[in-house]
């Protein structure tokens, strides 16, 4: 069971790696290659902008984006520092990060106890799950900034709380106040506490209240006070960042009217309709556990932790969600976050099935349930690896181009194969498809930002 548990980690890894192989630098990427303008947002290159070439070069970028545009220190010094050094080497820790953060998942259902001894089954499904119920799986898996902002960043936060939940459901262990383990966990706090605005309140509302009842059961060590702390620290740095209200007022004055509630709703209730839709049979799980186990589990102490895990996970997930929808800005990215923690409630929910034989879904119904979902992912991996190899051809010859042609030149691109409706079946690749990296409108800012990254005229698709 351990071999065939990190052998199937062992094949998301090189499916992940495959994948990020096939992804080049997208959208910001080619923004971040390049000094952070004094007084810019996001993608407002100058006419003669400096590319990054040094560790100096990524201080002074993160130092304009910390002043003019947010406060997710980590997650843009992730991006910055890897749209310097090259997509070759992101490639790699990308893919690790993909797998670490299916094994945490796996490692909080399970009481949170890290151990190599793998049910291939849990795995297939967090996989599959974080596959399938992911409305951005591109932007938050494989697109480099967006990996380093979304994926990184939660797995940094899932490694954070692994701690709290080994002691919650075991008050022995982690019993002693380690000078390693202190520091460690202000340190990893402190990190992602600059990671989102819309969770990590969440986080340090729920450990609030169970740090003072830790407190007055005299279970209350250093490293979780550390931790508590350094997240805390962390969300000021965040929320108190300069570029939050700079990048309110250049929103402004692009013409997006951020106090007009009629306007960001036309586009909010469509998304969330949508999110639902990719989360609803999680949710529809979750929630139908509690309306049909409520009785048969309420009044057993045994269960009690392990219910607290699944209702807290959901809880989050939904709050971040709701949050999300009060504010003025594409909640799709955000929404894999809850998705995380919907993940963590339904696994959860089969670990109480698998140590208290509480029936929550029946043998029958699981067969086909794993026939119909082997069906769907090897089709939608297949698909997916099939458009995005046709991409990224495309996007080679593309490059053979732009580094041979001079520098005065305005490049005509030819739409790839799938961009003309020729491979419609492709379709079924879903939001796993990467896309081309320009826009059909020559002046759209990709365009401009990618004729400044390799020093052309300008790129133009051809009809």
């Amino acid at each position: 069971m351990k071999s065939r548990g990190l052998f199937f980690l062992f094949a998301i890894f090189c499916l992940l790696y495959v994948l990020n192989l096939l992804t080049p630098l997208l959208y910001d990427d080619y923004f971040l290659s390049f000094v952070w303008p004094a007084g810019a947002g996001i993608n407002s290159l100058p006419d003669n902008p400096k590319k990054i070439e040094s560790i100096f070069d990524v201080f002074e970028s993160l130092k304009s984006y910390y002043l003019f545009w947010g406060g997710r220190i980590p997650g843009q010094a992730f991006m910055t520092f890897f749209a310097w050094k090259g997509k070759e080497y992101f490639n790699v820790v990308n893919a690790l990060f993909s797998v670490l953060l299916v094994a945490e998942i796996y490692w909080i259902s399970h009481e949170g106890k890290i151990t190599l001894q793998f049910d291939a089954s849990y795995l297939f499904w967090i996989l599959f799950s974080l596959w399938t119920f992911n409305i951005a799986f591109v932007d938050t898996f494989l697109w480099l900034s967006g990996a380093c902002e979304y994926l990184w960043m939660i797995t940094l936060l899932l490694a954070f709380l692994i701690p709290y939940v080994q002691n919650y459901y075991n008050n022995d262990l982690l019993s002693q106040n380690e000078l390693l383990l202190t520091v460690g966990m202000f340190l990893l706090g402190l990190i992602v506490g600059c990671s989102r605005e819309t969770l990590v309140c969440w986080i340090i509302l729920l450990l609030t209240y169970w740090l003072y009842s830790c407190k007055a059961k005299g279970q209350l060590q250093y490293w979780k006070i550390a931790g508590y702390v350094g997240l805390c620290i962390g969300y000021i740095i965040l929320v108190f960042a300069p570029g939050n209200s700079a990048r309110f007022e250049t929103l402004e004055l692009s013409g997006i009217d951020m106090h007009s509630y009629i306007s960001v709703l036309s586009y909010k209730l469509p998304e969330i309709v949508l999110i639902i839709f990719f989360h609803f049979l999680l949710l529809y799980f979750v929630i139908g556990f509690f309306f049909k186990h409520h009785s048969e589990i309420s009044h057993q102490k045994v269960t009690a932790t392990y219910i607290n895990v699944i209702k807290l996970s959901t809880l989050i997930a939904l709050f971040t969600g709701i949050l999300m929808f009060f504010i003025p800005s594409s909640g799709k990215r955000v929404s894999f976050i809850s998705l995380c923690f919907l993940l963590i409630a339904a696994a959860t929910i089969f670990r109480v099935q698998e140590k208290f034989s509480i029936i929550v879904i029946h043998k029958n119904a699981v067969g086909f349930i794993k026939k119909i979902g082997y069906f769907y992912f090897v089709l939608t991996v297949s698909v997916s690896l099939i458009g995005n190899y046709i991409f990224w051809m495309h996007w080679n010859n593309l490059l053979i181009q732009l580094k041979t042609t001079p520098k005065d030149t305005v490049i005509y691109v030819k739409p790839p194969l799938t961009e003309n409706g020729d491979l419609w079946f492709f379709g079924s690749g879903m939001v796993h498809l990467i896309g081309m990296p320009v826009s059909p409108n020559e002046a759209d800012p990709i365009n401009l930002m990618i004729a400044k990254y390799y020093g052309v005229k300008g790129i133009k698709i051809a009809k």
